[in-house]
């Protein structure tokens, strides 16, 4: 009889020991559904962020409007007496 309880509490540490594993498991596979959210909102955010149909100046903007913002954003900054010049 020795042996069958011997097999007995095998059987039950190998049991608890899958449960274990199922909770983390589990745990496990929250924690990814999370990041799979999170970089699928931050996908969805990087998109906005690059699409802004309601920008003063675009791509297809005429060149004097963005040569005019681009002067506007550094008009503060010395670059040298070239560039000071040419900002005037």
């Amino acid at each position: 009889m020795p042996a069958r309880d011997e097999a007995q509490a095998r059987v039950e540490e190998l049991e608890r020991h899958l449960a274990a594993l199922d909770c983390e498991r589990a745990k496990i596979a929250a924690r990814l559904d999370e990041t799979r959210q999170a970089a699928a909102l931050a996908a969805e955010t990087d998109t906005r962020t690059l699409s802004a149909p309601d920008a003063p100046i675009v791509m297809a903007s005429p060149t004097a409007d963005k040569v005019a913002l681009f002067r506007s954003l550094f008009r503060k900054r010395c670059f040298g007496p070239t560039l000071i010049a040419l900002a005037a």
